[in-house]
């Protein structure tokens, strides 16, 4: 399992097509990082590898996350920026 919740910006461009799409919503902020890799405004970023070298670059946000019935919860989200060749099949929404 994983304790990183990773969904797909809307506008990653090299993320395989026909996914659903996160657009951060009017809740949500940006987590802004102050050390360690951020992106060029600032916002705090993470890269995850494995080990047939795949990987996804994520932008990271505070937003509120609920799945299926259950009340949404203040969460940590990381929007997919870049996304390696090869590294889901299209019908996998998230991580």
């Amino acid at each position: 399992g994983s304790a990183d919740l990773a969904v797909v910006l809307a506008h990653c461009e090299s993320c395989a097509p026909h996914r659903q799409l996160y657009t951060p919503g009017r809740n949500s902020t940006r987590v802004l990082c102050n050390h360690g890799p951020s992106h060029p405004r600032g916002q705090c970023t993470y890269h995850v590898s494995y080990a047939d070298g795949s990987g996804v670059e994520t932008a990271v946000f505070e937003d509120l996350v609920s799945f299926g019935s259950s009340p949404p919860v203040r969460t940590i989200v990381g929007g997919v920026l870049v996304e390696s060749e090869g590294f889901q099949p299209p019908h996998v929404d998230g991580i």
